[in-house]
Protein backbone atom coordinates (compact mmCIF):
# COMPACT_ATOMS: atom_id res chain seq x y z
CA UNK A 1 0.00 0.00 0.00
CA UNK A 2 1.47 3.46 -0.69
CA UNK A 3 1.60 6.17 2.25
CA UNK A 4 -2.34 7.39 1.74
CA UNK A 5 -4.73 7.59 4.00
CA UNK A 6 -8.17 8.19 4.70
CA UNK A 7 -9.89 8.68 8.60
CA UNK A 8 -12.70 6.21 8.71
CA UNK A 9 -15.46 7.80 11.75
CA UNK A 10 -17.98 4.82 12.71
CA UNK A 11 -21.05 5.68 14.75
CA UNK A 12 -21.44 1.76 16.26
CA UNK A 13 -22.47 1.50 19.75
CA UNK A 14 -21.95 -2.12 18.85
CA UNK A 15 -18.10 -1.97 18.31
CA UNK A 16 -16.01 -4.55 21.29
CA UNK A 17 -14.24 -1.03 22.99
CA UNK A 18 -16.12 1.76 20.67
CA UNK A 19 -16.89 5.18 23.00
CA UNK A 20 -20.40 5.77 24.11
CA UNK A 21 -21.07 9.35 22.96
CA UNK A 22 -18.28 9.54 20.13
CA UNK A 23 -17.42 7.62 17.31
CA UNK A 24 -14.74 4.81 16.86
CA UNK A 25 -11.97 6.05 14.34
CA UNK A 26 -10.18 4.44 12.60
CA UNK A 27 -6.89 5.57 9.66
CA UNK A 28 -6.86 3.04 6.76
CA UNK A 29 -4.21 2.89 4.04
CA UNK A 30 -5.48 3.68 0.43
CA UNK A 31 -4.20 2.69 -2.86
CA UNK A 32 -3.52 5.53 -5.56
CA UNK A 33 -7.64 5.24 -7.23
CA UNK A 34 -9.17 3.11 -4.48
CA UNK A 35 -12.49 3.67 -4.47
CA UNK A 36 -15.29 3.79 -1.73
CA UNK A 37 -16.84 0.41 -2.40
CA UNK A 38 -12.77 -1.34 -2.35
CA UNK A 39 -12.48 0.08 0.93
CA UNK A 40 -15.17 -1.21 2.67
CA UNK A 41 -15.12 -4.47 1.36
CA UNK A 42 -11.76 -4.77 2.78
CA UNK A 43 -13.05 -2.90 6.16
CA UNK A 44 -15.80 -5.27 5.92
CA UNK A 45 -13.56 -8.05 5.69
CA UNK A 46 -11.39 -7.24 9.05
CA UNK A 47 -14.33 -5.52 10.88
CA UNK A 48 -17.29 -7.51 10.94
CA UNK A 49 -19.57 -4.96 13.28
CA UNK A 50 -19.93 -2.90 9.83
CA UNK A 51 -21.09 -6.13 7.97
CA UNK A 52 -25.35 -5.12 7.99
CA UNK A 53 -25.00 -2.20 10.23
CA UNK A 54 -23.34 -0.04 7.85
CA UNK A 55 -22.21 -1.28 4.62
CA UNK A 56 -23.58 -4.82 3.05
CA UNK A 57 -20.86 -6.71 1.03
CA UNK A 58 -23.13 -9.44 -0.59
CA UNK A 59 -25.16 -6.88 -1.80
CA UNK A 60 -22.29 -4.13 -2.60
CA UNK A 61 -24.95 -1.39 -0.64
CA UNK A 62 -24.43 1.30 2.52
CA UNK A 63 -27.04 1.00 4.90
CA UNK A 64 -30.52 2.95 4.46
CA UNK A 65 -29.82 3.63 8.18
CA UNK A 66 -26.99 5.72 7.94
CA UNK A 67 -25.97 8.55 6.61
CA UNK A 68 -22.46 8.96 4.52
CA UNK A 69 -20.59 12.21 4.80
CA UNK A 70 -17.40 12.43 3.32
CA UNK A 71 -15.51 15.64 3.89
CA UNK A 72 -18.04 17.66 5.07
CA UNK A 73 -20.52 16.54 2.38
CA UNK A 74 -23.51 14.30 2.89
CA UNK A 75 -23.27 11.75 -0.41
CA UNK A 76 -25.64 9.35 -2.04
CA UNK A 77 -25.19 5.96 -0.13
CA UNK A 78 -25.13 4.71 -3.90
CA UNK A 79 -21.54 6.26 -5.17
CA UNK A 80 -19.54 3.39 -4.26
CA UNK A 81 -17.40 4.24 -6.83
CA UNK A 82 -16.15 7.42 -5.47
CA UNK A 83 -12.58 7.24 -5.49
CA UNK A 84 -10.70 8.37 -2.45
CA UNK A 85 -7.88 10.62 -1.69
CA UNK A 86 -5.14 10.62 0.65
CA UNK A 87 -6.87 12.53 3.98
CA UNK A 88 -10.11 11.94 3.28
CA UNK A 89 -12.49 11.93 6.43
CA UNK A 90 -15.19 9.65 5.82
CA UNK A 91 -18.36 9.23 8.68
CA UNK A 92 -21.15 6.86 8.81
CA UNK A 93 -23.36 7.96 11.67
CA UNK A 94 -27.23 6.51 11.94
CA UNK A 95 -30.47 8.69 11.06
CA UNK A 96 -32.40 9.74 14.11
CA UNK A 97 -35.79 9.32 14.25
CA UNK A 98 -38.17 9.96 17.41
CA UNK A 99 -41.77 10.47 18.39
Amino acid sequence: MSGSKVKLELWINEWPGSAQGGPTVIEEPIEEGETLGALLNRVAKCIPQIRGTIFDPLTQSISEEVALVINDRVQSPHLLETKLQDGDRILFFPYLAGG
